[in-house]
């Protein structure tokens, strides 16, 4: 598999392990959650750039929110 669908495929984990969380997330816990972890931010960027998913920065912390 090329790279793109690597991310791809780790877009996918995001959006199918938080799409029902009611709460914001931050990026620590999304790389937990996800196979290729080194792939988080480039997946978070896929949905972010697709409106799938809100980012907002919180003091030094990322949270992510899935947008249905």
């Amino acid at each position: 598999m090329d790279i793109w669908g690597k991310i791809g495929m780790t877009a996918g984990e995001i959006y199918t392990a938080f799409v029902d969380s009611k709460k914001a997330v931050t990026v620590a816990t999304v790389r937990k959650k996800v196979t290729n972890k080194y792939l988080t931010e480039m997946g978070i960027g896929w949905l972010a750039r697709e409106g799938k998913l809100k980012v907002s920065k919180v003091g030094k912390n990322t949270l992510i929110k899935v947008v249905k």
